[in-house]
């Protein structure tokens, strides 16, 4: 897993974030902005109060969790298979949810926004 160990809030619904291994970058998530339990961040005041819950992901109180780990992705533009090299069998073209959030136990410990049925969209290179 790929804890995020800092954010730092930027404008236009963008995020600076670091990682636990070191890795920075900068993730836009205004896409997201007005769908499902995104519509939240109408207010850009409760976007501002994002947080790092306790497994290294990030939090809007007890409405919104980001999956770390698909936010890796997005962040540094690897694909899932770069990263989790046991998904490289899952197959291109799926969600992330569908790939890179699936551990060897067989269970997603990872829904981009639990309940939301939201998660990032998977581009092959």
């Amino acid at each position: 897993m790929h804890k995020i160990t800092g954010v730092k809030v930027l404008k236009s619904y963008r995020l600076e974030l670091v990682f636990v291994d070191g890795v920075r970058g900068i993730v836009d998530l205004s896409d997201l902005v007005g769908k499902g339990v995104f519509t939240l961040w109408h207010d850009y005041r409760a976007f501002e109060q994002v947080r790092i819950g306790s497994s290294g992901e990030l939090v809007w109180g007890d409405q919104v969790d980001l999956c770390p780990d698909a936010l890796y992705l997005r962040t540094t533009g690897k694909r899932p298979e770069d990263v989790f090299p046991a998904a490289a069998h899952i197959g291109r073209g799926r969600s992330m949810g569908d790939s890179a959030c699936r551990y060897p136990n067989g269970r997603d410990e990872c829904a981009y926004a639990r309940g939301s049925g939201f998660q990032l969209p998977f581009s092959p290179r």
